[in-house]
C-alpha cells in the first residue's frame, strides 16, 4: 500500500540528489543531464529511478501541471520495488477517479 502522506524528504532519492522542488519535469531532466554520463552504479540506477518517475509525473499519473505525487517514489527508491508495484491497478484507479470526478466533460480527464 502507498503512503499517500509520504514527503520527499522522506525519499532516499530525493535526499541523494537534493531535489526540493515539487515541479519535477524540468528537475528530472536536469538530474538525468548530470548523471547521465557517469559510470558509477549509484548514479545509472539513479537515471533509471529518475526515467520510471518521469512517466509517472507526465504520462501514468499525469495533472495539469507536472507535479508529482511523492508516494511513488517510495517503490522507486529500490530498483527491486518498481516490479512489486501494481502499477496497473494504480493506473486504472487513477484513471477511473478522474472519469467519476468528471464525467460530462472528458476534456478535463487526466
Amino acid at each position: 500500500m502507498v503512503d499517500r502522506n509520504m514527503k520527499k524528504e522522506e525519499t532516499e532519492l530525493a535526499q541523494r540528489l537534493q531535489i526540493k522542488e515539487t515541479t519535477l519535469s524540468t528537475i528530472i531532466r536536469q538530474k538525468i543531464k548530470e548523471l547521465k554520463s557517469s559510470n558509477k552504479q549509484q548514479d545509472i540506477d539513479d537515471v533509471a529511478k529518475l526515467l520510471c518517475l518521469f512517466l509517472c509525473v507526465i504520462l501514468f499519473f499525469s495533472t495539469t501541471g507536472t507535479t508529482a505525487n511523492w508516494c511513488h517514489i517510495c517503490y522507486m527508491d529500490n530498483l527491486q520495488n518498481v516490479k512489486k508495484y501494481e502499477w496497473t491497478g494504480a493506473i486504472r484507479n487513477y484513471v477511473l477517479k478522474s472519469i467519476h470526478k468528471n464525467p460530462r466533460d472528458l476534456k478535463e480527464l487526466k
